[in-house]
């Protein structure tokens, strides 16, 4: 009686597999792949957000240019109260949400 597939471990899987479907895998993974920093830009712009205010540096960089390269226009502050109170009065002023934060810890 064959083992069931939940018992195999993900290498033993994998190994199985014929070379081909490797390869079709291999493949799906690099075109599937997305880097984290175009995807939080997507969800912002979906969000309806066409302006982030944040302090630029390492941690955030990448969300920073992907905003940039989808359009959302990347305000820089000095200081993150700063840019949590400018985008909050930005908000007020349109009457909707169109400003966000982007900070690091």
């Amino acid at each position: 009686m064959k083992p069931p597939l939940a018992s195999k471990s993900l290498t033993d899987r994998l190994q199985a597999l014929p070379p081909q479907e490797i390869a079709r895998l291999r493949e799906r993974v690099r075109k599937d792949h997305h880097p984290g920093g175009a995807l939080v830009a997507e969800a912002l712009w979906r969000c309806g957000i066409r302006r982030v205010l944040a302090v630029a540096g390492t941690p955030v960089d990448s969300i920073l240019s992907a905003c940039a390269a989808r359009g959302i226009r990347v305000i820089g502050t000095r200081h993150q109260q700063a840019a949590v109170l400018a985008a909050a009065a930005a908000n007020y002023i349109a009457g909707r949400l169109e400003s966000a934060v982007v900070v690091s810890a």
